[in-house]
């Protein structure tokens, strides 16, 4: 024989408010497929000083950064045919974990501005070698990009 039990208003907000709870409380604390891109913490290494990057297009350019934490400030040049254009470097340098799945990684992330052109500067250290490597852009026309490798090894701290 079956008996039917019921339930009382209350009982039902209780059941239906504790069932949100739990559902809630379930997907709030499943992890992201995708973290932020947000430096965690400093390098081992640092990249303060004089740095020559060689450009795949020939340019050669020179920065003299500062590194304070995972945060780069500075100044770069590189010769043209009409004389040295110069520009102000902003960036970081940290031990960065694009997604989940990704081993973290040092990576560099710089913009220069030149004299109204943004370059973007992406690397990360060359395991072979210990050299900075990566691509550049200009920040208004992404397609224009070439890649760059530092010409010295980077320094472990």
């Amino acid at each position: 024989m079956c008996r039917k039990v019921k339930f009382s208003t209350l009982n039902q907000r209780l059941v239906v408010g504790l069932g949100g709870l739990l559902f809630a409380s379930v997907f709030a604390l499943w992890p992201s497929v995708v973290e932020a891109q947000a430096p965690s913490y400093a390098s081992h290494y640092d990249v303060s000083g004089r740095w020559e990057l060689r450009q795949g297009n020939g340019i050669l350019v020179t920065m003299d950064l500062h590194q304070t934490g995972v945060q780069i400030v500075g100044e770069a040049s590189y010769q043209t045919p009409h004389g040295i254009e110069r520009g102000s470097v902003r960036g970081t340098f940290g031990h960065y974990v694009a997604t989940k799945y990704d081993v973290a990684a040092d990576d560099l992330k710089v913009e220069i501005s030149w004299h109204g052109v943004i370059g973007v500067y992406n690397g990360r250290i060359r395991e072979s070698d210990k050299r900075l490597t990566g691509n550049t852009y200009p920040k208004q026309d992404p397609s224009k990009g070439t890649d760059w490798h530092s010409e010295k090894p980077i320094p472990f701290r």
